[in-house]
C-alpha cells in the first residue's frame, strides 16, 4: 500500500514536470527572473576570475564595474538560489535550463510537504493529497519553474520544521542532530530573508511544547549564525540592508492580497483552501507551531506596506497540509465520503486543468533577435512595458554583449532630446508599442535598424548618430549615476544619500 501511494505521487510529479517543461518553453523571462539570471550569470563571472584577483578590493572593482554594465545585478538578495543557477550556468548559460532547476526544486518542495503533512496527520492518503494541491495552487503553478527565489524558500523552510519536529520528539540529543539543525537552519537563512520567522517559530514551540529541546535549539541557532557570519558581515559593510529595507517597505501591491483566497489559490481551489485552513487552524489552535507559523508571518505581512504574495510563500506548506487535513476529516464522514471525495478531487482536476490552459502562452517576445541586432555602444531602453529592462540586460549577459544597458528610470528626470543622447552616449533605443512618434524620430535623427511586430506586440530598434562614448550608466534605485573608473567607494557614497 505505502509503495502504491507513492507511486502514485512520483507519478503525478513526472506528468506535473514534463507539462511545466513544455509551459516553460513559451515564457518570455519575467522582471525579476531579469535580475535573479543577471545576479546568477555575475557569480558565474566572479568565480571564473577568481584566479585573477590579487585582492578583496580587486573583488569589489570587478562588481563595480560589472553593475555598469548590467545594472541588475542587485545585491540585496541571500545567495543560494543564485550560486546553485551559476552552477547550472556553467553547465550552458541557457534560461530553460534555469527553469528546469527552479522546477526541480519545486517537485522537492512537494515532496518535503508530503513528510511534513505525515507528521502532522498521520495518514498518507491526505499527505499526497496535501502535496498535490501544494503544486496546482495557481501561484505556485505560474512559478513553479520560473527563476525566482521564492520557491527555494519554502523548500528550506520546510525542511527545517521537518527536522524539528522529528526531533522534538526525542529524549536525547546528538551533537549529529544539533549540527544538522544548524545547517539547515544557515541553509534557509541564505534563501530569502522571511526565513528569520524560523527562529521566533521554533523558539516559542520548544519553549512551550519541549523545555528539554529549547537549550539545544538556540546552541544550532548560534552555530547557524557563525556558518553565515562571513556573509553578513559583507551585508552590514557594503550597506546592503539599506536596500533591502527599502524595498520591504516600499508600497506596493492592495491591501488584502494574502487574503485573497481566489487569486492565490485559484477560481476552482480557492474556497476549498479557504475552508480547509479555517478549520485546520482551528483544530490545531493548541499546536503552538501550527498557529505561530501562521499568525506571526500572517500580522507582519497585513500590516506592511508592501504587498506581494510570494512574501507569504512561507505559509504555502500549512494551506497544503490544511487541505489533506480536510480530506482526512471527510474520510471519516461515512455516509457523504464518496460523494465529497469526487467534489475535492474535481475541484482539483479543473484547476489543474484551468492553471495548464492560462499559463500557455502561443508567443515568445523577440528580446533574443532584437539583443543580437546591437552593435557596440550604449543603449537606452524607452519602456518597462510589455518587456522588463531587466530581461534584456540578461539577454545582454547570455551574449556577452559589451553594451551598456540604461534602464527607463533614467527618463523619470530627463526629457528625450539630443543633448541627453549626447551625454549618456546612447547609440541605440528600444521602443515598445510605438513611444517615439514620426516627429520624435525626425527630431532625434533616428534609424530603424530592426522592427518585430504580431498581434500582441511591435518592437523597434533605433540607432542614433551619437559617436561620444560614455562608460557610465544610472542606478535606478540609487538614482545616481556611475561611471567607469569613480571605484566601489563612490557606489557606497550613492547609498549613504539615497537612504
Amino acid at each position: 500500500m505505502k509503495f502504491r501511494n507513492e507511486k502514485l505521487l512520483l507519478s503525478f510529479f513526472i506528468l506535473y514536470f514534463i507539462i511545466q517543461l513544455f509551459l516553460a518553453q513559451n515564457y518570455t523571462i519575467t522582471s525579476d527572473e531579469g535580475t535573479h539570471g543577471s545576479i546568477s550569470l555575475f557569480y558565474k563571472s566572479l568565480i571564473s576570475n577568481l584566479k585573477n584577483f590579487k585582492s578583496f578590493n580587486n573583488i569589489t572593482e570587478f562588481a563595480y564595474d560589472y553593475a555598469i554594465k548590467y545594472p541588475k545585478i542587485t545585491p540585496i538578495y541571500p545567495p543560494l538560489y543564485h550560486i546553485l543557477l551559476a552552477g547550472v550556468f556553467f553547465i550552458k548559460e541557457s534560461v530553460f535550463l534555469g527553469r528546469v532547476l527552479s522546477l526541480t526544486i519545486t517537485i522537492l518542495t512537494a515532496f518535503v510537504i508530503y513528510k511534513m503533512a505525515l507528521e502532522l496527520l498521520r495518514d498518507k492518503k491526505s499527505a499526497i493529497i496535501s502535496s498535490i494541491s501544494f503544486l496546482i495552487f495557481s501561484t505556485i503553478f505560474r512559478y513553479a519553474s520560473l527563476i525566482y527565489t521564492d520557491i527555494i524558500q519554502i523548500l528550506t523552510f520546510t525542511l527545517v520544521l521537518l527536522y524539528y519536529l522529528r526531533l522534538k520528539k526525542r529524549s536525547k540529543f546528538s551533537i549529529k542532530n544539533i549540527i544538522i539543525l544548524s545547517l539547515l537552519l544557515a541553509i534557509a537563512f541564505m534563501t530569502k530573508f522571511f526565513s528569520v520567522f524560523l527562529i521566533f517559530i521554533i523558539l516559542i514551540d520548544s519553549f512551550f511544547s519541549n523545555r528539554k529541546f529549547f537549550k539545544f535549539y538556540l546552541l544550532s541557532l548560534m552555530i547557524s549564525l557563525i556558518l553565515i557570519s562571513p556573509y553578513l558581515y559583507l551585508y552590514v559593510k557594503f550597506k546592503l540592508y539599506k536596500f533591502a529595507l527599502k524595498v520591504a517597505t516600499d508600497p506596493f501591491g492592495y491591501k488584502w492580497a494574502y487574503l485573497d483566497v481566489f487569486m492565490n489559490f485559484g477560481i476552482f481551489l480557492g474556497l476549498f483552501v479557504g475552508v480547509s485552513t479555517i478549520w485546520f487552524l482551528y483544530k490545531n489552535w493548541k499546536n503552538s507551531l501550527i498557529t505561530t507559523w501562521f499568525f506571526l508571518p500572517s500580522i507582519i505581512f497585513l500590516i506592511s506596506t508592501h504587498r506581494d504574495i510570494r512574501f507569504a510563500y512561507i505559509l504555502m506548506p500549512i494551506y497544503a497540509i490544511s487541505c489533506g487535513f480536510l480530506i482526512k476529516n471527510i474520510r471519516g464522514i461515512k455516509k457523504w465520503e464518496n460523494i465529497l471525495l469526487l467534489i475535492v478531487i474535481s475541484l482539483l482536476t479543473l484547476q489543474f486543468i484551468f492553471n495548464i490552459s492560462d499559463n500557455y502562452h502561443d508567443f515568445v517576445y523577440p528580446v533574443e533577435e532584437i539583443t543580437k541586432a546591437l552593435g557596440p555602444g550604449n543603449v537606452l531602453i524607452l519602456t518597462d512595458r510589455p518587456i522588463y529592462s531587466s530581461t534584456y540586460i540578461l539577454y545582454g549577459q547570455l551574449h556577452n554583449i559589451s553594451n551598456i544597458f540604461i534602464r527607463p528610470c533614467l527618463l523619470e528626470k530627463n526629457n528625450l532630446t539630443r543633448n541627453f543622447l549626447e551625454e549618456w552616449g546612447i547609440k541605440y533605443m528600444i521602443d515598445h508599442n510605438d513611444t517615439i512618434d514620426r516627429k520624435m524620430e525626425n527630431n532625434l535623427n533616428l534609424s530603424l535598424i530592426t522592427k518585430k511586430e504580431s498581434k500582441n506586440y511591435r518592437i523597434r530598434l533605433f540607432e542614433t548618430n551619437v559617436k561620444k562614448e560614455v562608460n557610465c550608466n544610472y542606478i535606478c534605485r540609487l538614482e545616481g549615476k556611475v561611471c567607469m573608473g569613480q571605484g566601489f567607494e563612490h557606489l557606497l557614497s550613492l547609498i549613504d544619500k539615497s537612504y
